[in-house]
């Protein structure tokens, strides 16, 4: 009876292999594993054996089914037998379909036999592919074992991306340049670091079975560079950028012109496969775990690749007409120095990683600890009782002593918002890692501002001695202990001003000279303390003017009066000038 073993392509591989078919223990048929099979042969009645193997070398599958021919066999009908490969799991499948069919219906599709074109380059090795899957491999392992805050996860945190080298806009124009090539052996978690693997695999052994280990290593260090560096022309100076897709892409766009130098049974599906994972990967889209996708990197690394692809596809095609094939093209010394330079940049800046990045983010990770977390900062003034709770726990924190400081001060507590202030301005310098230049900038003006403030409120009265509930209070207040006042605040115009008027009345010039006697340009500078205007400073030059004209000291009296006549202190400083006959009435 008539069977017709019929297989499939199985779809795109990097490489072709034998395919050879066996019934019953004898060679029915080899051809080319990609191409596929269909292919008849006569067997008697009965039970038999389908074997197939397909590879050569190292790589060999196989597998074995048993069929049945009826007993009552027709020249009309035929047996279908259809076998497949599982692409997921890289063999056989165990099941086989058969089938009777009209012997009419078979003929509409006759056998073939497809030999195997000659594979990609069934003499090399592919190694550099491996080596390269083992150092993202590693990078990512040191991601894990030694997360910047000490605390292992299983997903990196991004501040141990930026230490181990990741790409970061802003650490790379602080002239961290090593962050370009860094960045592409690191991964942000297990699902990045598999699909970049697989990638790289695919690509890999495409290029370096066709190019050899030093163009392959020299595409993938293109790519890389291409990738990074469009990737911090479209990024924002805050996107931390990791992986090795750039250099992955520069891979796969230099492979879709090294696949024109295949043989033609192969070219189409190999850049079918290429493209399949090449042109979704330029689309921009976010995952669902939020994170984007850095478009930027993959461009390019493509556009890298395609330009560097071109030109092996030239020297491809040069060299392969010479008797010698493509081994001069694989030995060439400029691959070699790019592979050279890959591998020594890259060891030059895990080095840098090491000595710089890494001991600095760090530090800058206890510094953290030393601050309040931001997520307890304050919407407006935090109270008493959070302060003093956060002073024990973050006593080094420039910003709790902000306002501790300010809490002090509005306390009367001078001594206190000093401390406060000095104690802030010592720590603050140490945290311009991770305070903004603009926030500590901030901090600084604040604390002179408030030491100037300080000092001049230490000269006068405090407030919560000075201030009285109504007018008879504060002048039983004033009446009380005006003198204590008159020595311990000599420079307080108010108290100076009631003191050398009250001497006045009184008929005591020698006493209301002793007053009126104050440092003027400070008492100017109290004024900022009370809106910008303080009359005392006013009334006292008037009872100065009046104890120099009753001394007859007319150097004195004379500019004196003449601002206090002219109006330039007040109207009502005039008027009272006026009454005391200092002042022409003109």
């Amino acid at each position: 009876m008539l069977v017709r073993v019929h297989f499939d392509p199985p779809g795109w591989y990097a490489t072709d292999f034998p395919l050879t078919l066996m019934v019953d223990g004898r060679p029915a048929y080899e051809g080319s594993f990609l191409q596929g099979a269909v292919h008849d042969v006569d067997v008697p009645s009965g039970k038999h054996f389908l074997h197939a193997t397909v590879g050569s070398r190292g790589f060999v599958r196989m597998c074995e089914w048993a069929f049945e021919v009826p007993e009552e066999q027709t020249s009309e009908h035929a047996l279908e037998l259809t076998i497949t490969y599982s692409r997921t799991w890289g063999r056989f499948n165990k099941e086989i379909t058969s089938r009777l069919l009209p012997v009419e219906e078979l003929a509409a599709f006759p056998a073939k036999v497809v030999a195997p074109e000659a594979t990609i380059t069934p003499d090399r090795k592919v190694i550099a592919t491996w080596v390269v899957l083992a150092t993202i491999i590693a990078g990512f392992a040191i991601e894990l074992l030694f997360p910047v805050d000490g605390k292992f996860q299983f997903t990196p945190t991004t501040q141990t991306l930026i230490a181990t080298g990741g790409l970061f806009p802003e650490s790379v124009h602080d002239g961290e340049w090593y962050r370009v090539v860094t960045c592409a052996f690191l991964h942000g978690n297990f699902l990045h670091l598999g699909l970049n693997g697989v990638a790289l695999v695919m690509a890999g052994f495409l290029l370096e079975a066709r190019l050899g280990w030093r163009w392959f290593l020299s595409v993938y260090f293109v790519g890389m560079l291409g990738g990074s560096a469009v990737s911090l022309l479209t990024n924002d100076g805050h996107t931390v950028s990791v992986g090795a897709s750039g250099a992955i892409m520069g891979l796969f766009a230099s492979g879709m012109f090294v696949a024109h130098t295949l043989p033609i049974a192969q070219r189409g599906q190999v850049q079918f496969g290429l493209g399949r994972v090449l042109l979704p990967s330029l689309i921009p889209m976010v995952p669902r775990s939020g994170e984007r996708i850095d478009i930027g990197a993959h461009l390019g690394g493509a556009i890298a690749g395609a330009v560097i692809g071109f030109v092996l596809l030239k020297l491809m095609r040069a060299h392969e007409k010479e008797p010698k094939g493509l081994e001069p093209l694989r030995s060439m010394i400029v691959p070699l120095l790019l592979a050279v330079a890959l591998v020594v940049v890259s060891i030059g800046s895990f080095a840098g990683v090491a000595v710089s990045a890494y001991p600095r983010a760090r530090d800058e990770i206890r510094l953290v600890e030393l601050l309040l977390p931001n997520d307890d900062l304050p919407a407006g003034e935090p109270d008493d009782a959070s302060i003093e709770r956060w002073l024990s726990q973050y006593p080094q924190d420039p910003r709790v002593r902000q306002w501790a400081a300010r809490s002090a001060f509005l306390k009367e507590d001078w001594d206190a918002a000093l401390e406060h202030s000095r104690r802030a301005r010592e720590s603050a310098p140490r945290f311009g890692a991770v305070l903004s230049a603009a926030s500590l900038a901030g901090m600084d003006r604040y604390f002179a501002e408030l030491e100037e403030t300080v000092a001049l409120r230490k000269q006068l009265v405090p407030n919560h001695e000075w201030v009285a509930p109504d007018e008879a209070t504060r002048e039983v207040n004033l009446t009380a202990h005006l003198s204590d006042w008159a020595q311990r605040y000599p420079n307080d115009p108010r108290v100076q001003s009631e003191a050398a008027w009250r001497a006045l009345e009184a008929g005591n010039i020698d006493e209301a000279a002793r007053h009126v006697n104050i440092d003027y340009p400070l008492a100017q500078r109290f004024a900022t303390l009370f809106g910008g205007e303080l009359p005392e400073v006013h009334w006292l030059k008037l009872a100065r003017a009046i104890v120099a004209h009753e001394r007859h000291d007319e150097a004195v009296a004379g500019p004196l009066l003449q601002e206090i006549c002219s109006g330039a202190e007040g109207a009502d400083v005039q008027a009272n000038a006026q009454q005391h006959h200092l002042c022409d009435p003109r």
